[in-house]
């Protein structure tokens, strides 16, 4: 019976106009999306904003099938056009067709806040912060269209979600978090907002004592250090790997706070909850000499290297610390310790400035050499072997030096002024 009918000649008839009309709507959607190519690549090639409209109208009524053609449609209405009207039909049209992409829900809320659509501008911005939460930028940008529809419609709820989604950057990414205060400040003024920003979790504490530590508010991120430390007695447990970055906050702030043991300790926990432990130790030297506590610092690698007899680091910031403090004789046995170890560039390179300040320049030429063997893309170690060949009149591989500092780092003026300097100092010399 079934053979019957699907052999008959009407099911035929009906089932070729079926693929007839199939192939003529992907034969259409084909060419609309190819007319909207053109048409985008002729508005982008003119500067006349009649045309420009004219041509944008056309294309309003395109089925057009490409999510990206239609949203690069949008952004020509919206921001080229300042058509919000023909913008939104755009957008509409590219969510619809890829509604999982947060930047084409977030262009059709912005554009509906233009239109005062606040539900769909809700809806929209929601949804794209849910797509993708991690994306600070976006997070950041959809608080500022918060604050401007909260400036527009007066609506205390719009103010409340800006500030839930600064709250959301601040414990997500803290280095965004300067940026999310200052947002604050500009929009509600007044004193200072960091618990409007700061939730009163475990994380936002912990990102808004990085974020006062980054601004060298040493008292202040020692009291939240403080509160973290007494709130929750679990605290390892809880944050796992990144117990040792809390702990190299709250040592920091009180080395600046003078509390030389108390930052001792955290430093040494530190080094002890850490599976990246020579990173670590060349952070907490930075800490000593931007507190200006190098002799400390000494004190502190010191007893730190009877612990690790063998660590090519504790031995690299015991050289520094001399080298820094002027013992320079102190500070070649440690480097040569640390360099006995395990060779790296940065040994090779301050034992270099150190013979360097002893006078003694071919000592620190073949530790420079060896710098550059380990890596010979530092632009800097090429200059500096650059000056010590200039200093015994070794004048061609001077140049040659220069110039490869040159050909790394483009960019920096300095490099070329000190070829420009050589080359005038030493027109004659040959090789130039």
């Amino acid at each position: 019976m079934l053979m019957r009918v699907f052999s008959s000649r009407p099911f035929l008839f009906v089932l070729l106009l079926t693929v007839f009309g199939l192939g003529a709507r992907i034969i259409q959607v084909a060419s609309e999306e190819s007319f909207l190519a053109r048409a985008l690549r002729r508005i982008k090639s003119t500067e006349d904003k009649k045309e420009v409209e004219r041509i944008a109208c056309q294309l309003a009524d395109l089925r057009c099938g490409n999510p990206e053609l239609a949203f690069e449609a949008g952004k020509l209405a919206y921001r080229g056009l300042q058509n919000p009207v023909l913008a939104r039909r755009f957008f509409e049209r590219a969510v619809r067709l890829s509604p999982y992409s947060a930047l084409y829900h977030f262009y059709l809320g912005s554009v509906s806040l233009s239109l005062g659509d606040w539900q769909t501008m809700e809806r929209s911005f929601e949804s794209a912060a849910r797509l993708d939460p991690l994306n600070t930028d976006l997070c950041l940008k959809i608080a500022k269209n918060y604050f401007l529809a909260w400036r527009i419609t007066g609506e205390p709820r719009f103010a409340l979600s800006a500030l839930e989604k600064l709250r959301h950057c601040a414990q997500f990414s803290p280095e965004s978090t300067g940026n999310c205060i200052t947002l604050a400040k500009s929009e509600l003024g007044g004193s200072d907002n960091e618990l409007n920003i700061f939730p009163q979790t475990l994380s936002g504490e912990l990102s808004l004592a990085s974020y006062l530590v980054g601004l060298k508010r040493w008292e202040e991120a020692r009291g939240v250090c403080e509160r973290i430390e007494k709130s929750y007695p679990s605290l390892e447990k809880s944050l796992g790997n990144s117990y040792s970055e809390f702990l190299i906050n709250f040592g920091t702030a009180l080395l600046f706070t003078a509390d030389l043991q108390g930052s001792q300790s955290k430093y040494e926990n530190a080094i002890l909850h850490t599976n990246d432990r020579d990173s670590v130790l060349k952070r907490i030297y930075l800490c000593f000499r931007g507190a200006q506590k190098t002799a400390d610092g000494l004190g502190f690698w010191q007893k730190l290297a009877q612990e690790y007899p063998v660590s090519q680091t504790i031995w690299f910031n015991i050289g520094r610390a001399h080298l820094d403090l002027g013992d320079l004789r102190e500070a070649e046995t440690a480097l040569q310790k640390a360099s006995s170890i395990q060779e790296t560039p940065e040994t090779f390179y301050y034992l270099a400035v150190l013979y360097a300040k002893l006078g003694e320049n071919p000592f620190a030429r073949r530790n420079l050499l060896e710098a550059v063997r380990l890596d010979w893309r530092n632009p800097l170690y090429h200059r500096e072997l650059a000056k010590l060949y200039e200093a015994d009149k070794m004048v061609t591989d001077a140049i040659r030096e220069i110039k490869a500092a040159i050909a790394l780092a483009p960019e920096k003026e300095l490099y070329t002024s000190e070829l420009d300097r050589l080359l005038l100092l030493y027109a004659k010399e040959p090789g130039r």
